[in-house]
């Protein structure tokens, strides 16, 4: 009996909670150190109006017996509210309020920093405070970042060193857009958007203030969409798309290796770019 508890006890010591948040879904993985695998990958749907938002997501922990248990790491990245970058020798910590309200205004939500991985900058973001102390209370050892940073770093890594290349995380109702030039990390910004149209504006006036052409274009792409979306039926009469395949440094259970290959970036990304 001793000996299986304490099985158990290692089994969970070698194990990384990862999860992301969004205004419309929480989705998490179990990843195993040992051997290097995504054992498991899971979502939950946001109920709108039903309550608190905060309130929500700890029903979701509360009734999940993965998200109940102990881990020894816990990951998260977050996509529901604002976020900048400042480079390292402009950055003061005692100003983070100032850099965010100087381009968003003001907000009661609490304010982050974190150092970018592969980039010279430091990147600032607002997290509501129940939401925060709520995921606190719930998770030990947890290491929290927007998505726009964790998206930075993970395409600078992705890179090729030697040319530019444009990246965009596409949601239902968001999307992220990067442009790494040989390797550097050139421009970021976020885009909310109602219908396809809206999406298509937004993106192609975004290509036109940075003075890209799109037929020269070829697009990278992360989504949890289907690629059947009409939503890239209608990009691609602009320019060509590519959908990044998930790493192939990590080993994958066969539940997840019968999912499409260009989904979950916004989980595998967080133990690359942690």
């Amino acid at each position: 009996m001793a000996t299986g508890n304490n099985e158990i006890q290692q089994l969970k010591h070698d194990l990384k909670l990862i999860f992301y948040l969004n205004d419309h879904y929480f989705s998490y993985s179990i990843f195993n150190t040992v051997n290097n695998c995504f054992e498991k990958i899971k979502k939950h749907k946001i109920k709108h109006g039903k309550h608190e938002f905060h309130n929500q997501i700890s029903d979701i922990i509360n009734l999940d017996d993965d998200l109940k248990l102990k881990y020894k790491t816990t990951l998260g990245a977050i996509d529901n509210g604002t976020s900048t970058f400042i480079p390292n020798v402009l950055f003061d910590k005692k100003n983070i309020k100032q850099y965010i309200e100087h381009t968003y205004g003001q907000t009661n939500d609490t304010y982050q920093c974190v150092q970018q991985q592969f980039a010279n900058c430091y990147a600032i973001f607002t997290i509501n405070n129940n939401l925060l102390l709520s995921l606190n209370q719930h998770f030990d050892n947890l290491t929290i970042k927007s998505s726009g940073s964790l998206l930075v770093d993970y395409v600078i890594n992705l890179s090729q060193k030697t040319a530019s290349q444009l990246f965009a995380q596409i949601n239902r109702n968001n999307f992220h857009i990067i442009l790494i030039a040989n390797g550097e990390f050139e421009f970021y910004n976020q885009f909310h958007f109602d219908n396809d149209d809206d999406f298509i504006y937004y993106f192609m006036n975004c290509l036109n203030i940075l003075g890209i052409e799109s037929s020269k274009l070829t697009m990278d792409i992360m989504s949890d969409l289907d690629k059947k979306e009409p939503l890239f039926e209608k990009l691609r009469e602009y320019m060509i798309i590519n959908f990044i395949n998930r790493p192939d440094r990590f080993l994958y259970n066969d539940e997840i290796i019968q999912t499409a290959s260009h989904k979950h970036h916004n989980l595998f990304s967080q133990l690359i770019c942690e």
